[in-house]
C-alpha cells in the first residue's frame, strides 16, 4: 500500500505482551489447616468468550451429540481483542524520527518516522467454578494495576525502537452463569477489560548523509521595482564535517582529513566557511 509493502507484526506482538502478563497465575487450595494439597497453574488461550463457554459446556453446534468433545476443565481464562481506537491525546509530531546508521555503508542511514498512537482494547476472561477460585485469581491480578501497568517492548529491532507501552485496567464484571436445571453445570465469568496504549508504525527508510551544506546570500538592486537576478551571490556559506587525522572534533578546515572519510557516527565537528565574494570552484 502507498507504493511499499512492509509488516512489522506488531499487533501479534501485543497480543503476546497480553498474554504474557497472565500466563503463569496458579491457584493454590488449602486443607482446614490452610495448608495447601493442591497446586494447580491456570491455563490460557486467545479465545473468543463465547466459543470458549460453549467448550466448557461441552457443546458445539450442528455436531452429532454422540461425538461430542469433552467439556473444558476449570478454571481457565481466554482473552482477545475487542476494538482499536486512534488516541489522538498522544498524538506526536509526525517529522520526528528514529534514527540507525549503517555499519555497512557510513554515507547511509536508516529511519522511522514517529509511530501512529492507538489504543488496543483486550477482555479478559476468568472461568470459575466456585467463588474462592476466581477471587484467587482476582487478587493476583489486581495490585499490579493502579489502575495501569508498564512494559517495556522492543518494538523494532532494526532500527531498535523500544518504548514503554501502558496497560490499563478500565472495568471488573462478575457473572453467574447458572441456567437450567440444579444438574446444569455451574460457571463463575469474571471479565477483566483493558486498554493498551501501542503504537504502529510506517516502513523502514533509507537517506543519506548529508555532508556538505550551501547556502547563498543575494544583495539585490532594486530599481523601477526590477529586481537583477543574473548577479551572482554576495555571499556563500559552506558547512562541512571536521575531523582531524588522530580522530578528534576540528573546526579548522586546514586540519580536517577529506570529509568523504568521516563516517557518521564520529564525533565530528562543524566547520563553517563564509566567502565573501564567494571563489569560484
Amino acid at each position: 500500500m502507498f507504493g511499499k509493502t512492509y509488516y512489522h507484526g506488531l499487533l501479534e506482538k501485543y497480543v503476546i505482551l497480553f498474554g504474557t502478563l497472565f500466563n503463569d497465575i496458579w491457584i493454590n487450595r488449602p486443607d482446614v489447616n490452610d495448608n495447601v494439597i493442591n497446586s494447580q497453574k491456570v491455563p490460557l488461550s486467545y479465545s473468543p468468550r463465547e466459543k470458549l463457554l460453549a467448550r466448557i459446556n461441552g457443546i458445539e453446534e450442528n455436531k452429532d451429540p454422540l461425538k461430542q468433545p469433552f467439556a473444558v476443565s476449570l478454571p481457565r481464562m481466554g482473552f482477545e481483542i475487542m476494538s482499536f481506537d486512534y488516541d489522538p491525546m498522544r498524538k506526536m509530531t509526525t517529522t520526528n524520527r528514529f534514527i540507525k546508521n549503517d555499519t555497512a555503508n557510513q554515507d547511509k542511514r536508516s529511519f522511522l518516522y514517529t509511530p501512529v498512537p492507538y489504543n488496543i482494547n483486550f477482555d479478559l476472561s476468568i472461568f470459575v467454578k466456585n467463588t474462592s477460585d476466581g477471587t484467587r485469581i482476582i487478587e493476583q491480578i489486581l495490585p499490579y494495576f493502579t489502575p495501569e501497568w508498564n512494559v517495556t517492548v522492543e518494538l523494532i529491532q532494526d532500527p531498535s525502537v523500544i518504548l514503554d507501552i501502558p496497560i490499563i485496567l478500565t472495568t471488573i464484571n462478575q457473572e453467574d452463569v447458572y441456567e437450567g436445571s440444579f444438574d446444569e453445570r455451574r460457571s463463575l465469568i469474571w471479565t477483566l477489560s483493558f486498554t493498551m496504549k501501542g503504537y504502529f508504525f510506517g516502513p523502514v527508510r533509507d537517506q543519506s548523509v548529508i555532508k556538505l551544506a550551501n547556502t547563498n546570500i543575494y544583495d539585490y538592486t532594486i530599481f523601477d521595482g526590477i529586481g537583477d537576478d543574473s548577479q551572482e551571490a554576495a555571499t556563500r556559506i559552506t558547512i562541512t564535517p571536521g575531523l582531524d587525522s588522530n580522530g578528534y572534533p576540528t573546526t579548522d578546515v586546514n586540519n580536517t582529513i577529506d570529509r568523504s572519510l568521516i563516517k557518521s557516527t564520529d564525533p565530528f565537528d562543524y566547520i563553517i566557511k563564509i566567502e565573501s565574494p564567494p571563489n569560484e570552484e
